[in-house]
């Protein structure tokens, strides 16, 4: 029996139901059992049951959730009682500092932001970014027993409705005085996130004399500004908000690329897009070649023309491309904008 372990970050369960979906495109077709972890005391458990066929549960109080250690220490224990094949971590703050402690602890290798994972005649094949994103590297595993990686979050998909029955496994595990004190505890404020949103309106170099104008628009369409890594580079936007290998991936149902020449760093950062818009005033850059629809132009011109036909088109009745958004009626929403962007 093909077995699993998946971490799961208290802090970003999402990015770890994530990577049930890598799991099955590992070893597709075959019987395979998933076993979750997460410590401390939260309601995470109820968020996943279903997903997982075991779900392991340490107690831990909130200065060891983050003592890497200590985690590490209760996973290495869990690994080698249950046999397991694979260990999936998602590219979290905390993943980030737990996945090469456990392999130092395990002996085992380690490949980081793996973006992409195959199955191809039985050899399981793990794609990051490299050369700062320059690059895709193909890393396949040659004799490790355990294959171990961390995922990048966005990369892969919820897996649905939960199907199966989760027995849940409760530990109280004791740890020495590791010298970490938690001496103060903020609550962090709720920032937004683009791999959340449903409409990007993205710039690269060709609007960043103006990046701010796409605020607007992003306001229209109810969706979020994201930006390219060149405008990121030169300190006009925040790397909070940089799609790509380098930044993040995303998966909205409507890009708008905004002066993007569209680097194979930044393609590779737009997973499973169903629309994309480019406004550019070369129609041969590469990102048009993956757009449904490609204006040539200034896109500082077509931002203020977009926008003054959005709000004359809808006036007060806002209301209706925000149903859409809600609806998730893609097909729709470019109808709209494609009306709006040629009559």
């Amino acid at each position: 029996m093909i077995r699993t372990l998946v971490f799961l970050d208290g802090q970003n369960v999402k990015s770890a139901l994530e990577l049930l979906e890598a799991a099955e495109q590992m070893y597709p077709g075959k019987p395979q059992e998933t076993v979750g972890v997460f410590f401390g005391e939260s309601d995470v458990s109820e968020t996943v049951f279903g997903y997982f066929d075991e779900l392991h549960w340490f107690e831990a109080d909130e200065s060891q959730k983050f003592n890497v250690r200590f985690l590490a220490s209760c996973m290495e224990d869990l690994a080698r009682q249950k046999e397991i094949w694979c260990i999936l971590i998602p590219a979290t703050y905390v993943g980030r500092m737990l996945a090469p402690a456990l392999a130092v602890r395990l002996n085992i290798g380690l490949v980081a932001d793996v973006v992409e994972v195959s199955n191809v005649e039985g050899e399981i094949q793990m794609i990051r970014p490299a050369f700062d994103g320059k690059l895709m590297a193909c890393i396949t595993n040659q004799n490790s027993e355990i294959l171990m990686m961390s995922i990048r979050p966005g990369v892969f998909h919820d897996p649905g409705p939960a199907w199966k029955e989760t027995r849940v496994v409760r530990h109280a595990p004791e740890y020495k005085d590791t010298q970490i004190t938690l001496l103060k505890c903020t609550k962090r404020k709720e920032k937004t996130d683009i791999r959340e949103a449903k409409v990007l309106v993205s710039g690269g170099g060709g609007v960043k004399e103006n990046f701010q104008s796409l605020e607007k628009l992003a306001k229209l369409l109810h969706g979020m500004v994201s930006a390219s890594r060149r405008v990121v580079d030169e300190g006009i936007a925040p790397r909070s908000i940089q799609v790509g290998h380098s930044g993040k991936i995303v998966s909205p149902d409507l890009c708008i690329a905004l002066g993007i020449y569209g680097s194979l760093q930044h393609i590779e950062g737009l997973d499973h897009v169903p629309y994309i818009i480019s406004v550019n005033t070369n129609k041969n850059a590469p990102i048009c070649s993956l757009s449904q629809i490609v204006v040539e132009g200034c896109a500082l011109e077509f931002i203020d023309r977009l926008s003054e036909r959005i709000e004359r088109a809808f006036g007060q009745k806002q209301e209706k491309i925000r149903t859409y958004h809600k609806k998730g009626e893609r097909l729709c929403r470019l109808q709209i904008l494609t009306s709006i962007i040629f009559h």
